[in-house]
């Protein structure tokens, strides 16, 4: 089976990264797999599972077509922005059969006939379908949670000392979020904080939190932890970096938009996975409790059940081959 991935951009996130590893194991199954993207950032990734990468034009509908003409798939999986109405467009008239993925709360109408059209409708969370729906009531949508390479992220050694990288790209929506999570580490004694990635607040969140290690953008998460084992005492961010913590047997915390929302627990664990792991519409908490390991094999569990990117991408390929035209 020959699939064409459509995706406006491909430079750094948690999008990308999702891309690669599914990419990977759907190689391994024999499969082939080439990208159509716009934007690129090609040094942050050493290597790509494509067997070719086709930049186009998604303001150009021909630029599309000619690509996907080019890629002759059987079928594509089209994802945000501008690629959503261009590539499904141009699916629809080369007869092309499509899915659309939806990452994240950004529904807007002008992707409600592309996904009405759509042979399959994927959203990564309950929180995503749920928006989905409020916009096309009635579709068919099926949750494709953002997995977790557990063949790359392994256990690694629990740190004794209280300090929690945080792993996410500096965005300015996060910015509040970071500032309320470093006040907290801030006042436990002896507390660090490091900050893993980069962005466009990174300056100014380097001013206003002079005590916080910024260790800038790491491409490779997993060697990174391998590397610095026993180092950490927990994972903070939201989304894939929580999933990617549980994965290696790290506590974890969940560290939003706005502020600190608390620990993963098994209690938990669904209410936060509800919302991608995001704690978006859930309260900040007001100090920041000892870090209990005593949760880490059964989330690491949960993980491997729920979140392993080979399931999940067993899961795309059972559909996706029922999609191909006869």
């Amino acid at each position: 089976m020959k699939i064409a991935i459509l995706s406006e951009s491909f430079l750094i996130g948690g999008l990308e990264t999702r891309l690669k590893s599914m990419a990977k194991y759907i190689i391994q199954q024999g499969h082939e797999v080439c990208l159509i993207t716009q934007r690129m950032d090609g040094s942050a990734h050493t290597s790509l599972p494509f067997k070719t990468i086709y930049i186009v034009n998604f303001d150009n509908a021909e630029s599309v077509k000619a690509a996907l003409m080019a890629a002759s798939p059987d079928v594509a999986d089209i994802h945000p922005f501008s690629s959503i109405p261009t590539g499904a467009t141009a699916c629809r008239e080369l007869d092309i059969p499509y899915s659309v993925t939806i990452h994240g709360v950004y529904m807007n109408s002008n992707y409600v006939l592309h996904l009405q059209n759509a042979d399959r409708v994927f959203a990564v969370s309950e929180e995503v379908k749920t928006q989905v729906l409020r916009f096309a009531p009635g579709l068919n949508v099926t949750i494709l949670k953002n997995g977790v390479d557990m063949e790359t992220f392994r256990p690694v050694d629990i740190g004794r000392q209280f300090c929690i990288a945080y792993i996410s790209r500096l965005d300015t929506n996060k910015k509040n979020g970071i500032i309320h999570a470093a006040g907290l580490v801030a006042q436990k004694p002896g507390a660090k904080l490091h900050i893993i990635g980069n962005g466009p607040v990174e300056g100014e969140l380097r001013q206003i939190l002079p005590t916080v290690e910024f260790r800038g953008y790491v491409e490779d998460i997993a060697g990174y932890f391998r590397d610095n084992t026993g180092v950490y005492s927990a994972v903070g961010g939201m989304g894939r970096a929580i999933v990617e913590g549980m994965a290696m047997k790290m506590p974890v915390v969940i560290m939003s938009y706005d502020g600190a929302k608390g620990h993963v627990t098994p209690f938990n664990f669904y209410d936060f996975a509800r919302n991608n792991f995001s704690g978006r519409g859930m309260p900040n908490i007001e100090r920041l409790s000892d870090l209990n390991t005593d949760y880490t094999e059964a989330l690491y569990e949960m993980v491997c059940e729920e979140y392993d990117i080979r399931k999940i991408t067993e899961e795309y390929l059972s559909i996706a081959s029922k999609m191909i035209r006869s």
